[in-house]
């Protein structure tokens, strides 16, 4: 087995001890991963949640300095809608009939997926993932580790109507990026979505900061259950990014992955993105 399957193999069982808060597996698995070739973020976060689940028995995981939460107006650059002013806005694109149509899909498909949140997002361009969102408070280390990433498709947002909804789509976990592109497309069919909906991941930007901005609102920390969310953004040298792995004392991580590997705890967000015309 590759280094990368090895640490993703001890990852799934590090993962199982901890939700049986079994101390002595999870430690192993602990040790496993210290051995392997350089993941020290990985391992790092595995330490945090090992912690976390003895509550107080390991040695406490120290919270890095962040910035205050008011550093930057989150709102800037990601601002919840109401389900009718999505309406409005993808009227000038779609028409009235259709607008109104397509809403109603996208809410039912949050619906079926359990949420009933906010699923619209009014975007601005220009958000700066790896710059702004450590201004929001509550990313891995202030993303430090990840600024010297030589990336590819790594586009800013722009002026536009998201949708996001803030739960892996079902089924998408456990599998290669080949099969969860078949995903998008099955369910984009199922609730008759244009393809400006569930076209694919999105990029960094937007999963990032829709993230952080769900976040920011509902306090919530999702992709829920400590999984991971994919997207469109690569690391030059390989590998696919993903989001994910929220702990409340540590923030939002960002790590890497082949696209051939289908891990159990990577999935994808129901996603899309849709110019507002006039801007």
């Amino acid at each position: 087995m590759s280094g990368a399957g090895v640490v993703t193999a001890v990852w799934t069982k590090l993962d199982a001890a901890v939700r049986k808060l079994d101390s002595a597996a999870a430690d192993a698995c602990l040790y496993r991963l210290a051995t392997e070739e350089g993941d020290d973020v990985i391992l790092e976060m595995a330490k945090a949640a090992v912690a976390a689940q003895k509550k107080g028995t390991a040695a406490p995981v120290a919270a890095p300095q962040l910035p205050p939460p008011s550093v930057i107006d989150i709102s800037k650059f990601f601002a919840p809608v109401a389900d009718s002013e999505a309406i409005i806005l993808l009227t000038p694109q779609f028409g009235s009939e259709e607008a109104a149509r397509i809403v109603y899909q996208c809410r039912q498909l949050a619906m079926d997926e359990g949420y009933t949140g906010f699923i619209f997002w009014r975007a601005a361009a220009g958000f700066l993932w790896r710059t702004h969102g450590p201004l929001f408070g509550t990313c891995r280390e202030n993303w430090k580790y990840l600024q010297t990433w030589r990336l590819k498709n790594d586009p800013t947002t722009t002026d536009s109507l998201a949708f996001f909804v803030p739960r892996l789509l079902t089924g998408s976990t456990g599998k290669a990026v080949t099969d969860q592109r078949k995903l998008l497309v099955e369910t984009r069919a199922k609730y008759t979505l244009p393809e400006p909906f569930l076209k694919d991941f999105g990029s960094a930007a937007y999963v990032a900061g829709l993230t952080l901005s769900h976040h920011r609102i509902t306090s919530e920390r999702t992709p829920l259950d400590l999984l991971w969310a994919r997207c469109e953004t690569f690391r030059e040298d390989g590998g696919r990014l993903g989001f994910g792995f929220f702990l409340e004392s540590s923030g939002l991580g960002c790590l890497n992955w082949d696209d051939g590997l289908p891990v159990d705890f990577i999935g994808i967000f129901p996603l899309g993105v849709v110019p507002i015309l006039g801007h």
